[in-house]
């Protein structure tokens, strides 16, 4: 406490006041609440503990609730405080708060009619079935359609929206899960292309009514039946010949395919047909062979990210004209090691990202390319979560914000070096090193 208070800094107090005593707190608060210019910077931080957002929506100030009203971890009193100001700007805010609960969700619709706070609510995943149908008996086509896109719509709300929203509350209730049967068949003739591709998406749509949109006029409605996994084997084998591209490419993703449809498709002219298929798991090594050779590099580069590529293959295409094949190559866990030394020795940014990635890269090449004069390259070690406490120090003092606080999640950070970030210019950085200190002293740190 005393160094929060000694370097009178309003993020370190922040970070340490929940585990300050009484005295202490004071003191912390009169740092973080008497200038409303420091409260409002300090409402919106990440990582903020619960009390001080508490102490913060104690000032009672508009501006201050607004950044507040956002937030996820909002105390329950907190919450309170707010309702009880009948601000309807942050009223609306709360209203659209995915982590309210239901019955604070109710408490706001019974406290005003204001037109932006009701739509804020009726837009709010959290919403439960008694309120949507509340909302739905005098609710215009706009809104119905939002109330059916809720998970908690009720079918006699999902009714309504099919016959009052038009096409908006069509497409809302047929991606609904509660869908009714009789409305998706219906859907499957409807002469909106729109709605027909949401009958396909929907999951309340049965089997043989993705058969008949599988053959749909429309190569847009097809495409996206082709995605679904309930879709009969046989309207499968009518989509592998597909005449447009689109449709194939999704078909060529599907995981259910027999071996002579992998081949037909495996020929086919369109890249990204063939990507599809050297991206399937069961595609075999002979296959994966075959497309090292593919004249496209999203297909060769498809094969050097492939779990079961052959290390000879690896071998191969880390000579690759495309850069981002002899990325892939690099990031294999396959990939033999004199290959991959030929690639580090390569001086290419991607290829030399993807080793920073590497959980196989040795401890030393890592702590050498934590030190590289570019930022993605190091970003990369930053990321790689087996880089030892030797390859992450380095990033204490990087020149770039967002690598100072990335290294303060990664798990090998020593105490010694987080603690050094103390005084970091970024206030969000300050912040989550006091957090992070006060975790240790009540024993909750998980560093």
């Amino acid at each position: 406490m005393a160094h929060a208070l000694g370097i009178g800094d309003a993020c370190a107090a922040a970070g340490v006041y929940p585990v300050a005593n009484r005295t202490e707190r004071r003191q912390l608060e009169h740092l973080m609440a008497d200038r409303r210019a420091t409260a409002l910077r300090l409402a919106p931080m990440e990582g903020l503990p619960p009390a001080v957002v508490g102490v913060l929506a104690g000032r009672g100030d508009e501006a201050i609730d607004r950044r507040l009203a956002s937030r996820t971890d909002l105390p329950a009193a907190t919450i309170r405080q707010m309702i009880g100001r009948q601000s309807e700007v942050v009223l609306a805010r709360l209203a659209r708060n995915p982590s309210l609960r239901p019955r604070t969700l109710k408490a706001l619709a019974n406290l005003t009619k204001d037109p932006v706070v009701v739509r804020a609510l009726c837009e709010n995943a959290a919403l439960d079935g008694a309120l949507i149908g509340r909302f739905a008996l005098s609710a215009d086509g706009g809104l119905l359609a939002e109330l059916a896109r809720l998970r908690a719509a009720p079918v006699a709300v999902l009714r309504r929206a099919w016959t009052l929203a038009g096409q908006a509350g069509r497409i809302a209730v047929l991606r609904h899960a509660r869908c009714p049967r009789v409305l998706t068949a219906a859907a499957v003739h409807d002469s909106d292309a729109a709605v027909r591709r949401a009958a396909a998406a929907g999951g309340a749509t049965n089997a043989a009514s993705l058969a008949l949109l599988a053959r749909d006029a429309d190569w847009s409605v097809r495409r996206v039946a082709a995605a679904r996994a309930e879709i009969p084997a046989e309207a499968v084998a009518g989509l592998v010949g597909d005449p447009v591209a689109a449709v194939r490419r999704v078909v060529a993703l599907r995981r259910d395919l027999a071996a002579h449809q992998m081949r037909e498709l495996a020929a086919d002219a369109d890249a990204w047909v063939r990507q599809g298929i050297a991206r399937q798991t069961s595609a075999t090594s002979a296959l994966l062979t075959t497309f090292a050779n593919d004249e496209a590099s999203d297909v060769r580069r498809a094969v050097a990210r492939h779990a079961g590529c052959p290390p000879a293959v690896l071998d191969r295409l880390a000579g690759d004209p495309d850069v981002w094949v002899r990325a892939a190559v690099a990031g294999h866990p396959r990939t033999p090691r004199v290959a991959r030394d030929r690639l580090l020795a390569s001086g290419d940014v991607d290829v030399l990202s993807a080793i920073a990635l590497s959980v196989r890269t040795p401890r030393m090449t890592l702590r050498r390319l934590a030190r590289h004069p570019c930022t993605d390259i190091r970003r990369s070690v930053i990321l790689n979560r087996s880089a030892d406490s030797l390859a992450v120090r380095p990033f204490v003092e990087d020149p770039y914000p967002l690598h100072r606080a990335l290294v303060l999640a990664h798990p090998n950070l020593l105490p010694r070096d987080r603690w050094s970030m103390r005084l970091d210019p970024e206030p969000r950085i300050r912040l989550a090193v006091h957090v992070w200190f006060a975790g240790q002293l009540s024993g909750r740190s998980p560093h």
